[in-house]
């Protein structure tokens, strides 16, 4: 019965790491990180709206952005780098 679940576990695992995970696509365009927003600039961009910027970093063709929000959520949310709007957003 034990077995079941490690057999369970590793399954699990394997399909969250193999090319059936989802990858968020931030921008439908071929453009290369030059024609991007610099990371300094969309952190302005966030902040002018109110928002405390705590990280910003790069992920696949996306900036991961955590931050708290004016009344002190926290938010864990992704942007396209080009068009500077949030693709997806998840408070923590």
């Amino acid at each position: 019965m034990r077995s079941r679940y490690v057999i369970l576990a590793m399954t699990l695992l394997a399909l969250s790491s193999s090319p059936f995970a989802r990858e968020l696509d931030c921008t439908n365009t071929d453009l290369d990180k030059s024609h991007w927003i610099p990371s300094d600039k969309m952190q302005q961009k966030i902040a002018a709206r109110g928002h405390k910027v705590e990280s910003i970093e790069v992920v696949g063709n996306c900036y991961k952005v955590h931050y708290v929000q004016k009344d002190g959520r926290k938010v864990e949310a992704f942007f396209d780098p080009i068009e500077g709007h949030a693709i997806r957003r998840q408070r923590q």
